[in-house]
Parts: structure tokens; sequence; C-alpha cells
């Protein structure tokens, strides 16, 4: 049962309850046949967005924006998930030759972009993608979630996000299927270990943009707009 939400709790209940929204919406989307991939891929990764982002608060006032927030969420979900909810949904054979396939993608390799096609990048996607299997292999899914999905989805995000790629017809619609199914069973087990593990020793930072009369919002009781 939900508790009452206050301003150390809700970076939990709101990550949850926002994530929670624009999965349902995407699911919606599909079941009424209304979405092609990218939008769909758009509405996960905003889900996914909901769940790591978070302000840090400068001392000196203000606020600062860190790069590695998806970064901390991963480690944070990995060290949470005592049941291996995560893993199990990457062990089914489909799931694992979607992530290898992902792993593999030149097109989704930063260095590719930046250098091209050259023996060198190919040898060090090789080389990344073969770290990211023997990380899971020898148990540090932390690791292997870190390099799937900030390390490759990633790009596909700004490809898509920042006008990288063209709608319904684009270079990355060959990536879109594997990332799409991959992220649609990683978010639900990512909800799942965070509501089986609602702990107050477990911190939530604040969330970004707290609605109004919420208690982390900057004027909780103060005027609307």
């Amino acid at each position: 049962m939900r508790k009452t939400l206050t301003e150390a709790n809700q970076g939990y209940w709101d990550r949850i309850k926002r994530a929670k929204s624009w999965i349902e919406c995407a699911k919606d989307i599909e079941a009424a046949d209304a979405a092609n991939p990218q939008q769909l891929f758009i509405l996960y990764w905003i889900a996914f967005n909901s769940m790591y982002g978070r302000v840090n608060e400068n001392p000196s006032g203000g606020y600062l924006r860190r790069t590695d927030d998806a970064e901390w969420f991963i480690g944070q979900i990995c060290h949470l998930d005592s049941q291996g909810r995560i893993g199990a949904v990457l062990g089914p054979k489909a799931a694992r030759k979607d992530a290898e396939n992902l792993l593999s993608s030149h097109f989704l390799f930063d260095g590719y972009w930046r250098d091209g096609s050259t023996g060198e990048i190919k040898k060090k996607l090789k080389e990344h993608a073969a770290e990211a299997v023997a990380a899971i292999e020898g148990g540090s899914l932390e690791s292997y979630l870190t390099t799937l999905l900030w390390g490759r989805l990633r790009v596909l995000r700004n490809q898509i996000f920042h006008g990288g790629s063209t709608n319904r017809d684009s270079f990355n619609t060959h990536t879109l299927g594997p990332a799409l199914r991959i992220i649609k069973v990683l978010l639900p087990a990512f909800l799942e270990v965070m509501e089986a593990r609602y702990d107050k020793e477990v911190e939530w930072p604040k969330i970004p943009y707290p609605r109004w009369d919420s208690p982390q919002h900057p004027h909780p009781r103060g005027p609307r707009g």
C-alpha cells in the first residue's frame, strides 16, 4: 500500500508513478496498432528516464545536472535485485540474441561515428561487446547493463530524440526491433525490483521538476504558475 508522500520518499514513489504512466501509454498505443517503433521506443525511454533522472543540489546554490544518472540507477537497481528478476528477463535465448545484436552494432557505437569503420574501430567494438558478455557471464549484471543501455541504446536514443533519423525510413530501423524488445522487458523488471524493495535505508534522490503541491516542489503550498 502506498504510504503518505513526503519529501524523503517522493524520489521513490514518483519515479515509479512516472515510469508506469509512460509504459502504460506505450502499451495503449501499441494495442491500438497506432504507433511505429520509433514512437514506442521514445515512450519507453521516457519511462526509463523517469527512473534514472535526478537533481543534484549545488551547495553554493542552484542545481547541478550530472551525466552519470543512468549509471547510478543501473548500479542501484542491480544492487536491489536480490531475487534475480533482471537477469531472468535477459536469460531467454531470444533476449540474449537481441542483446548481442545491439552490442555488436557499429551503428550504436560512438567510436564509429567519430572515426568511421576503420580496422581499429571494428576491433574496439568487438572487444567492448566481448567484455560485456564476459561481465554478465561472470555475474556483473551492472557492467553488462551499463554497456547495453548506456553504451548502445543511448546512441539510438540520441539518433531519434535529437533528429538524427527519419521517421519510419531510416538506417536505424534494423536496430529498433531488438532495442524495443529489450527495453520492453527490462523496464517492467526494474519496476518490480523497485516496488519489492521499498526501504528507508535505500537512497532515492530528488526527482527533477516535482509537480506542484508535492513535498519536493520548491513552493509546495504556493500559487500555481
